[in-house]
Order: structure tokens, then C-alpha cells, then sequence
């Protein structure tokens, strides 16, 4: 198992490595083509398209090193963590362990027929559009 996490340590610091030297070249070449615009056309700042279109480059790879903001793998965790709290309590047989945030149940449905869909007790039979002798 620690060889486990050793491997991923390894890979995610390399992606991290690799995010780092991206996003130094575009510094590099950003510096470049602005010193290269200066000195050739001061008057018109064409620099702003390479850089830009790089920067989208850039600004892609960090979203795929990182994540979103907000939104990495922790979020995902105590968000499924929260989700599966309140359906426990929603199924509860006390209905004083029901959360003030919660949902109704949708019309037709109870606590009952709810439970039977989340517990999977048998497999409905599904009604054939064909007979077996149909088939070659």
C-alpha cells in the first residue's frame, strides 16, 4: 500500500513539475514577443495574441494539474459524505431524524416504495417487445 501512495506522490509532483516549466517558458516568451513588439511595430501591440492564446494553453494545463478551485477531490468526498447522510436520514423510520433542508418525497412515492428501489430486492422483469421464436 505505501508503494501505492509513493507512486501517486511521484506522479503528481511530475505533473506539477511539468505545470511549472510550461507556465515559466510562457513567462519567457511573453517578456520575448513584448521586447520583439517594441522593437519592431512600437505603435501597433500585436504581442497580446501569441501571449493570450498561450496563456489559454497555460491556464488549461493548471485547471488539469489542480483542478477547479473549490472543486477538487476533498469537495467531491464531503459532498457525497453530505448526500448519503441526508438520504440515511430520510429514510430513517423516525420521522424526527427528518432534516429541516430535505426534499418531500415526490407525489406517489413513501418511505416504503423508496426503500425498495435503493436496496435493489429483486430485479423487475422487464416485458419483451419480441418472442423467442422471432429470433435466428
Amino acid at each position: 500500500m505505501r508503494q501505492f501512495y509513493e507512486e501517486a506522490a511521484f506522479r503528481t509532483v511530475k505533473k506539477e513539475k511539468g505545470f511549472y516549466k510550461h507556465l515559466g517558458t510562457w513567462i519567457i516568451f511573453s517578456v520575448f514577443f513584448i521586447l520583439l513588439n517594441l522593437f519592431t511595430s512600437p505603435g501597433d501591440f500585436w504581442a497580446i495574441f501569441p501571449i493570450m492564446g498561450w496563456g489559454v494553453g497555460v491556464a488549461s494545463h493548471a485547471l488539469g494539474v489542480f483542478g477547479l478551485p473549490g472543486f477538487g477531490k476533498s469537495w467531491e468526498a464531503n459532498r457525497y459524505q453530505k448526500e448519503m447522510e441526508r438520504y440515511r436520514k430520510l429514510m430513517n423510520e423516525d420521522d424526527s431524524d427528518y432534516m429541516e433542508d430535505a426534499p418531500p418525497l415526490p407525489s406517489g412515492y413513501d418511505k416504503e416504495s423508496i426503500k425498495d428501489r435503493l436496496e435493489l430486492k429483486e430485479i423487475r422483469k422487464v416485458p419483451r417487445p419480441y418472442k423467442d421464436s422471432d429470433l435466428v
